[in-house]
Formats: structure tokens, C-alpha cells, sequence
């Protein structure tokens, strides 16, 4: 299997759930993992990302996309941020 090449979109949805967890998302965490990522392991890992950025934990080194993508929408209130993350789903067409 290919690896991944991980785009802004991608990390704009999981930076969401990492966040505020998938409950008020068009899609599962999961379901996003296995048809966006081809990979859930991967979508954990780079919630890892976010959690160290955010000082809780997780990797001690992040890739520079979930730094920029966090310090863009980090302040956005959770209806903000879920309205950008569902716009992401949406361009990828996943056929609802």
C-alpha cells in the first residue's frame, strides 16, 4: 500500500476531532480513516500530532503541516471549526 500524502484537508478533520471528537461530524473518525487515509492507525497517529502540539501529550515530533493547520484554526469555536471540517468532507465527494 502507498503511503499516505497528508493534505491541509486531512489534517483540518482530524485536528476537529482530536479536538471535539467525530459526534457532530457527516462522518465517523473511523470511516474518515478507512476511506480518506486508507489507513485508521495512521488517522490515531496523527492525532498524536495535534495532542503534542496542544502540550497533551502525544509525539515529540509533528509534521509542520498539523503546526501551521493548528495555528490557523485553533481559535475557532467548536461550530466554527465543525462548519470548516464538514466543508472538507464535502469536497471529497465520499458519496453520502
Amino acid at each position: 500500500m502507498a503511503r499516505h500524502i497528508w493534505t491541509k484537508n486531512d489534517d483540518i478533520f482530524v485536528f476537529y476531532v482530536t479536538k471535539f471528537g467525530d459526534q457532530n461530524l457527516d462522518i465517523s473518525e473511523q470511516e474518515f480513516g478507512d476511506r480518506v487515509i486508507d489507513n485508521y492507525n495512521s488517522l490515531k497517529m496523527r492525532k498524536n500530532n495535534f495532542l503534542a502540539i496542544m502540550g497533551k501529550g502525544g509525539l515529540e515530533h509533528f509534521a509542520k503541516l498539523s503546526s501551521e493547520v493548528y495555528k490557523e484554526f485553533q481559535d475557532l469555536s467548536e461550530p466554527q471549526l465543525r462548519k470548516v471540517a464538514n466543508g472538507v468532507l464535502h469536497k471529497l465527494d465520499l458519496r453520502w
